[in-house]
């Protein structure tokens, strides 16, 4: 089953880029396909944006009005929605950003990824290893593959 979960903390962004990078090391490589039925201030934050992106891998970034936003694709997970094979980024998302950064360089910072049933708990033991939080696991489909 696929499923999305989120987690987030009060820390210095490439501190949390560091802590997510490790957790995300527990998550599968291998391809994972399903069968379907069917055929300044701002410069230097834009800088550490550069660098929180450099140390998420992400395939795009952004930093607008004080937020930077990393995303990148699962782009091993193949999966069946309604029957049809689909790739889109709504699909295999993994998102991170930092926000409302204060004087001593602590940020808001959030994570999201697409993750597999089997996968859950390994990630989860890395994030609490790390004090980051937990905040949702769901799935998004009723009727998807892989599980």
């Amino acid at each position: 089953r696929l499923m999305f979960m989120h987690f987030e903390s009060i820390d210095k962004p490439l501190n949390f880029a560091r802590k997510v990078r490790e957790a995300l090391r527990v998550l599968t490589t291998k391809t994972v396909r399903a069968v379907p039925k069917t055929d300044g201030d701002m410069i230097e934050r834009h800088g550490l944006c550069d660098e929180f992106n450099d140390i998420l891998v992400g395939t795009m970034h952004t930093f607008e009005n004080g937020i930077c936003t990393v995303m990148r694709y699962r782009t091993n997970i193949k999966p069946v929605v309604l029957g049809r094979h689909g790739r889109s980024f709504l699909l295999i998302p993994q998102m991170f950003s930092f926000e409302s950064m204060t004087k001593d360089g602590r940020a808001l910072c959030s994570g999201e990824t697409v993750i597999l049933q089997k996968e859950i708990n390994p990630f989860i033991s890395v994030l609490r290893k790390h004090d980051l939080t937990v905040t949702s696991l769901h799935n998004h489909w009723l009727f998807d593959k892989p599980r």
